[in-house]
């Protein structure tokens, strides 16, 4: 068993301690704001949120199985884990979150072109990276992930002779992508929570509520 696992294992785990109190704060506040918006019918607001939240719960995932998946001393459990990851990696569909609606609620809130310019560079960076890794984990993930294979021999062989090194550089990359969207959905919750985003969908919401009402009692 590599003594380098059981070296390397200690300081992750403490570095991973100082992270999950800001990670469990920041899942927490931004839950609050999808709860609060979707409450109070902010809806620019609220897909903008709903998005972030989105993304921080797969993120979370992710820490709980990133640190056995890198350095865990059973090579089983290990390899475990990263599999886990790469499936993790595999189903994540962030154009469902970060759709055509979700640059239209940008737009609407006056989010300056250059935040947005460099959103889209970020999930550039993130799906460039998800492709290269689909491409590569297409067959472990389909056979021994989720287990379609009946060939106990054959999926052994592949889960033992799982590249490790090169499926963490994947996943490394991955996460180069994740901390790029990560440092840009900060400033946009910031924009579509601040208190002219706020005014602006609300001014609306009552613009579109009084027309519904002059409709609904206009004589036929």
């Amino acid at each position: 068993m590599p003594v380098a696992y059981f070296i390397s294992r200690p300081p992750l785990i403490l570095q991973e301690r100082k992270k999950r109190k800001a990670r469990i704060e920041a899942f927490e506040a931004v839950k609050g704001c999808v709860t609060k918006c979707r409450k109070n019918g902010w809806k620019d607001s609220y897909v903008i949120a709903n998005a972030a939240f989105y993304f921080l719960m797969v993120e979370r995932d992710f820490a709980y199985s990133k640190i056995d998946a890198i350095c865990h001393p059973n090579t089983w459990r290990r390899r475990y884990h990263l599999r886990i990851v790469i499936m993790t990696i595999y189903e994540w569909k962030i154009a469902q979150a970060f759709d055509s609606e979700f640059y239209a609620c940008l737009d609407r809130l006056d989010v300056p072109p250059e935040l947005i310019g460099r959103f889209k560079a970020a999930t550039k960076v993130f799906n460039k990276a998800k492709e290269q890794a689909d491409k590569e984990f297409s067959w472990i993930r389909n056979n021994a992930i989720a287990h379609r294979n009946r060939d106990g021999l054959g999926v052994y062989k592949k889960i033992t002779q799982l590249d490790e090194k090169r499926s963490i550089d994947l996943v490394s990359e991955v996460f180069v992508g994740v901390e790029a969207i990560m440092n840009v959905l900060t400033p946009l919750i910031v924009i579509s929570g601040s208190l002219q985003s706020i005014v602006k969908q609300t001014a609306h919401e009552m613009r579109v509520k009084r027309n519904q009402e002059t409709v609904s009692s206009d004589p036929l």
